[in-house]
């Protein structure tokens, strides 16, 4: 069984504060935690109704989302080099950023969601209740990660990389894929901003199918 999920841009909050005559005005973008609690109890749920004898979570692209923080103001870093271009500084900066964006109270409580299904466990139960059980998935895991546009930075360094294989439980050796090709059912996952050329490097014709396999300079650049 396959599950799809993309752009769940999980960001940095802390920053992003308005202040004046004594109060704060926060902007709150990441969704909470329940709402990815009840969506794997769902899928798990739905692994029993089908009896699957696996489930593959795809993660299709925009995960973290390094663009929207004012952090990238504290200094003159920006994230819009080429990948292979990466000085350490900025390396540094992504890290920083990807760290504060894991510390926001709801995007750590879904990250210990996704660290849990990764290891085989979900939490049952109403997801608007505290102490939910903790189970076990009723069939073995995979977890797949691509890389978006707003997180295209994430294949800048393999230490981003690890650093983000950490944070969602999986092991991570190479630089995340940009699709995820599937034989049964007949499917191709993509970001999809390949499609679009005010979001990708490379402006593919518009009149023809766009290939496979792109050219990496579209999603480094």
């Amino acid at each position: 069984m396959i599950a799809v999920i993309s752009d769940l841009h999980f960001e940095e909050e802390a920053s992003d504060v308005i202040s004046g005559n004594g109060k704060q005005i926060i902007f709150r973008r990441n969704l909470e935690p329940k709402a990815y609690q009840g969506f794997i109890a769902h899928m798990a749920n739905e692994v029993r109704r089908r009896k699957a004898k696996s489930f593959e979570l795809v993660i299709a692209g925009d995960l973290f989302d390094f663009n929207r923080t004012t952090l990238w103001f504290q200094d003159d870093a920006r994230p819009y080099t080429a990948l292979n271009e990466t000085s350490p500084e900025l390396e540094q900066k992504l890290l920083g950023i990807l760290n504060a964006t894991a510390k926001e109270p709801p995007v750590a409580k879904t990250l210990e969601l996704f660290r849990d299904l990764a290891s085989g466990k979900y939490r049952s139960g109403d997801p608007n209740r505290e102490g939910s059980a903790v189970d076990a998935f009723p069939c073995p895991v995979k977890i797949t990660c691509l890389a978006g546009n707003h997180d295209r930075v994430a294949n800048a360094t393999p230490a981003i990389r690890n650093r983000i294989g950490e944070l969602i439980g999986m092991p991570v050796s190479q630089p995340f894929p940009h699709y995820r090709l599937l034989d049964e059912p007949d499917a191709l996952i993509r970001h999809g901003h390949e499609y679009d050329s005010t979001n990708f490097a490379l402006d593919l014709p518009g009149n023809a199918p766009i290939p496979l396999e792109v050219d990496e300079a579209g999603y480094s650049q």
